[in-house]
């Protein structure tokens, strides 16, 4: 009789565990230790080190068969991370995937009749799909059911540590890095490095969007939080300003002064470089004519003095330029 088994060995001169499957025809939980010690190289050399005696094993589950066993090994080897963790020996997962949820050579397929999912032959994955009793890669999905699991979500907030994880997964997300806005003049795109640029986009960004008027535009702290909680604030926020000023170290004193005159020049040089680089050149269309084209301060000048007094901010004022059948389009001079 076979009785597949997954089992955990602990090596208790170094501490590190090892997590593993055995499957073969006639095998059993009384092989572990016995007659059988791992098919791992890394148990066997520090079994050659320190002799069977020094190690911990444990049986950990059974299985009806050998195809359980294995799927449930690496089930607990990704959910685990043991390839990216020191004190775990296995040096892969259990499955070897050629896309995600797929083992090479099979196919995942629903029964519909056992109400069941499992691993089949490429071939006999097919066929069974073709004779109405199984589904490849399970049934279709409700329409609703991505909505459903949205609706659920909101309004729960994330741990610490989610946002965190989160956060760094972008980082490390080589895709999220490097891109840059090209524009046609009524749309604007995000272009990766090194990949090729659409006929009639140059670099730079028009302006769109309806943006949302802010609810406490124009009241002070007293009418938005009361007279106790906005001294409060107030006495919160000049306090963080003064033991958070960078101006206190640096008032009155040159960039040489401050780093040596060979790390200052380079500063300005870099500083100097950045900022031909991030030159703008901001245009501005009163129904499709052009009427100006400058720097941001004249353009923000140009809109304040054409429009009766209009509040010079208004460059970046969405709603208000829309209004007034403005368009406001970006280039980067020096890219």
């Amino acid at each position: 009789m076979t009785i597949p088994f997954t089992y955990l060995v602990r090596c208790i001169p170094t501490g590190e565990v090892y997590y593993g499957v055995r499957w073969a025809e006639g095998c059993s939980p009384h092989d572990l230790w016995t007659t059988y010690f791992t098919s791992s190289k890394e148990i066997q050399q520090r079994i050659g080190l320190f002799g069977k005696t020094k190690f911990e094993v444990e049986i950990r589950r059974t299985f009806l068969t050998g195809v359980a066993a294995r799927q449930w090994e690496d089930k607990v080897l990704r959910r685990m991370q043991v390839i990216n963790n020191p004190l775990w020996l296995n040096k892969s997962y259990g499955l070897v995937y050629d896309v995600r949820g797929t083992i090479k050579g099979k196919r995942m397929v629903y029964l519909i009749l056992e109400n069941r999912y499992v691993y089949m032959d490429d071939n006999l994955a097919s066929a069974a799909e073709s004779m109405g009793i199984g589904m490849i890669g399970g049934p279709q999905k409700p329409p609703d059911h991505g909505k459903k699991i949205s609706d659920s979500l909101k309004g729960r907030s994330k741990s610490t540590q989610h946002v965190a994880n989160i956060r760094q997964s972008y980082i490390n997300n080589p895709m999220n890095k490097g891109w840059k806005v090209y524009t046609d003049g009524d749309r604007n795109i995000h272009i990766r490095p090194g990949a090729s640029v659409p006929n009639g986009f140059y670099p730079g960004s028009i302006l769109t969007g309806i943006s949302q008027p802010n609810k406490n535009v124009g009241r002070s702290y007293d009418e938005i939080h009361g007279c106790e909680r906005a001294d409060e604030l107030r006495a919160t926020r000049s306090r963080f300003l003064k033991e958070h000023n960078p101006g206190f170290k640096m008032k009155g004193r040159s960039y040489d002064e401050l780093y040596g005159p060979d790390k200052a020049n380079e500063l300005r040089l870099n500083r100097s470089k950045v900022g031909k680089n991030n030159a703008k050149l901001y245009e501005i269309k009163v129904d499709d004519n052009v009427c100006f084209s400058g720097g941001r301060v004249e353009a923000e000048n140009y809109l304040h003095s054409v429009y009766d007094g209009a509040k010079s901010n208004n460059l970046y004022n969405h709603r208000w330029l829309e209004s007034k059948n403005i368009k406001v389009y970006i280039r980067y001079m020096n890219r």
